[in-house]
């Protein structure tokens, strides 16, 4: 999953790409600790961390963390 960099648009390609990918099939999560530098500290909406955590939070009985390298995390689906 790599393109917009807003959290409510990582979470739905998440949740869509999720649907699509088969059992066994690995997801990969790219830019994880990106963010935009901003004066008064980060905009949690203008990064992917947080819909990174919330998907693998909520989808934690159907994925096994794989790899989770600095920027990137890599999820396997073991149950639909």
């Amino acid at each position: 999953i790599d393109g917009s960099h807003l959290a409510c648009d990582v979470l739905c390609d998440a949740v869509l790409g999720f649907r699509l990918l088969k059992t066994g099939g690995v997801m990969i999560f790219d830019d994880y600790n990106w963010h935009e530098g901003l004066r008064n500290g980060i905009d949690l909406m203008r990064c992917p961390k947080p819909a990174i955590d919330a998907f693998t939070t909520l989808y934690f009985n159907k994925i096994q963390i794989i790899s989770a390298p600095l920027y990137q995390i890599y999820i396997q689906k073991i149950s639909e």
